[in-house]
């Protein structure tokens, strides 16, 4: 896994669940501010799936910004005496 445990298991995957908790929070009192909506219903396999598409993003952004780290860097092993 290219990540680690931010954009494997904690802070990507829960931000991006407790989002979708967040989105049906706001329908559900949306009476509040004047807006009339049906109640919403969470489909938790859609949010799951969601869930894992952000996190698949995740590591290709990361695994590409490792390979340009890599490619695009001098290796440095020794210091210069100045």
């Amino acid at each position: 896994m290219i990540g680690g445990g931010c954009i494997n298991i904690a802070c990507i995957p829960t931000k991006t669940m407790v989002a979708s908790a967040n989105v049906a929070n706001t329908v559900r009192n949306s009476a509040a501010y004047g807006v009339k909506t049906n109640t919403p219903t969470v489909n938790l396999a859609e949010v799951i799936q969601r869930k894992r598409a952000v996190v698949q993003s995740a590591r290709e952004m990361n695994l590409h910004n490792l390979v340009v780290a890599a490619i695009s860097s001098t290796p440095n092993m020794f210091w210069k005496n100045e």
